[in-house]
């Protein structure tokens, strides 16, 4: 089993900087990480361990700063199985309870876009993370997604996410994000 709670005290000083929160891009990179074929398994797990000891280090240097997390959905469970049949456990964030160094936001983009059982699981982990109370839950979905905007708000409301709606992952940066019909 690899762990990721050991000191780390190469964070930029930015993470202290005066903003109240901060926005952790792509941390789904780790995602790449779990069955990368020219690593060894042992690497593997070490570089996804590494992205969680990551998150965990921002919070813990920054703890009033809100946090949120941008994808990055296999490392949100109790654990991270890496590699395909030989394989090594890696503690995940398990966002299901409290951490003081979890994120306190974390966003699922082009939610509800996909189906299968597993991104189902995780939509199911989720929504307990969600209910209990330590990381919130958010939604972006997209106009150019296989999801209407209707289902996305009905789907994002029966979960208890907190959504937002934009037009593509191209132009999220030039416009606004719209909020369900009647907010």
């Amino acid at each position: 089993m690899v762990t990721s709670d050991r000191s780390h005290k190469g964070l930029s000083p930015s993470i202290t900087a005066p903003c109240p929160a901060h926005f952790l891009d792509t941390v789904d990179t780790a995602d790449l990480y779990l069955n990368r074929p020219e690593w060894s398994i042992p690497r593997r797990a070490k570089s996804v361990a590494a992205m969680i000891h990551l998150i965990r280090d921002i919070k813990r240097v920054a703890p009033k700063k809100f946090i949120m997390q941008n994808r990055g959905l296999n490392l949100i469970g109790r654990s991270v199985i890496v590699g395909e049949t030989a394989q090594i456990v890696v503690l995940g964030l398990d966002l299901e309870h409290r951490h003081p160094g979890n994120p306190d936001g974390l966003l699922w983009e082009s939610a509800f876009a996909h189906s299968g059982d597993w991104i189902e699981a995780r939509e199911r982990e989720m929504i307990r993370i969600q209910n209990n109370g330590f990381t919130s839950v958010f939604t972006l979905g997209y106009s150019d997604s296989s999801v209407s905007r209707k289902t996305f708000f009905q789907k994002s409301e029966a979960d208890g996410f907190i959504p937002a709606w934009a037009s593509s992952t191209t132009k999220l940066h030039l416009e606004l994000t719209q909020q369900p019909p009647g907010k």
